[in-house]
């Protein structure tokens, strides 16, 4: 609260701009405050000019009707612009998971939940996008009403002057209204009450509701988004997989290959091992064969020497000749000896090149 103040500065003030049509102001005679753009309305001036003075502002029934009746609708427009903002949100953001869900399909065709959660999206965006230009319709002229300044009896702000005038006021009273003119009864106010308290239930049911749609949305958004991750995850997996049973493939064919390989190998130095030994066996054996060979033409060369030389000598000296029959058994057991230890040799050799 602030004042009294003087006509004269209230008058400045005004003319400077400071005070807005909302401002409550009372006189000091008045019972309450009004609106100061009511008060003009009602006084068809500036109250803080010169000119007559209505009588003082008292609280009557009727005008606290129309003042009731004024603040309902006041609430009513509020009301139908907060729906209407409601109405524009919701429909800007289904126009945008709109517009999300086609760059998607532009990108990579969209499953069948997202083509029918699409079509569901459309359809709600059509709805929503002609409930919003109702509610538009339905707001600009409350709008364009309450700015105006209405010609029928209806209206909150025109009031009529009385015909009669009560004794003791000049100019006539601005607060004998005409019947016609009265506001509305009491239970037409009562019943204006239980609307307007079903009404202010309808825009937090609303709001409730585009919570319970909005959460709806992003519950489903994250559910879709968690199963895309977790299919790519799973196709990640899978591909993880092949790709580790490839590699094993690979490893498992390439370590058979130089295994095979390296039996093939060791197959190959075992053959040539054993063909280089037979080779180097049947050697010994030819080089030991040609070996007894020598020794039994030189021990039969030797005995024919031996022979000749005997008979030569036979034949020179006769007493020799009774012990011929000792020498040939004495020749006889010497070829014997030397066979057998020419056999012996060979025995001997064959049990080294097995071992």
């Amino acid at each position: 609260l602030a004042g009294p103040f003087t006509n004269q500065e209230m008058a400045e003030w005004f003319q400077a701009g400071y005070f807005t049509m909302t401002l409550l102001v009372k006189r000091g005679c008045d019972e309450g405050f009004q609106p100061l753009g009511e008060v003009i309305k009602m006084w068809g001036r500036v109250p803080f000019a010169p000119g007559p003075v209505p009588p003082p502002f008292l609280n009557d029934p009727d005008h606290e009707r129309l003042k009731r009746q004024q603040e309902l609708a006041i609430i009513q427009m509020q009301l139908q612009y907060q729906q209407f903002l409601q109405a524009q949100l919701y429909s800007r953001q289904c126009a945008q998971s709109i517009a999300q869900l086609q760059q998607k399909a532009t990108l990579a065709p969209l499953t069948p939940q997202q083509q029918q959660h699409l079509a569901l999206l459309i359809q709600h965006y059509q709805t929503l996008k002609q409930r919003t230009q109702e509610h538009q319709q339905g707001l600009i002229p409350a709008v364009s009403r309450s700015l105006s300044v209405p010609e029928s009896t209806g209206s909150l702000w025109e009031l009529k002057t009385p015909t009669s005038q009560p004794a003791g006021w000049e100019g006539g009273s601005i607060w004998d209204l005409p019947p016609e003119s009265q506001g509305p009864t009491l239970e037409q106010l009562q019943q204006l009450e239980r609307e307007k308290g079903g009404k202010l239930l309808d825009p937090e049911r609303c709001e409730a509701e585009l919570r319970m749609r909005d959460d709806d949305e992003r519950k489903r958004q994250e559910e879709v988004t968690t199963r895309r991750q977790q299919e790519e995850l799973l196709q990640r997996q899978e591909e993880e997989r092949k790709r580790r049973e490839e590699e094993e493939a690979a490893r498992r064919k390439q370590n058979e290959y130089h295994f095979g390989k390296q039996q093939e190998d060791e197959e190959q130095l075992r053959r040539q091992q054993e063909q280089e030994m037979l080779r180097r066996q049947e050697e010994k054996r030819r080089r030991e064969e040609e070996e007894r060979r020598q020794r039994e033409d030189m021990i039969r060369k030797q005995l024919e020497t031996q022979i000749t030389f005997t008979l030569c000598e036979k034949e020179a000296v006769t007493p020799a000749v009774a012990s011929l029959p000792q020498e040939e058994e004495r020749r006889h057991q010497e070829e014997e000896e030397a066979r057998r230890r020419c056999e012996e040799d060979e025995e001997k050799k064959r049990k080294e090149v097995e071992l």
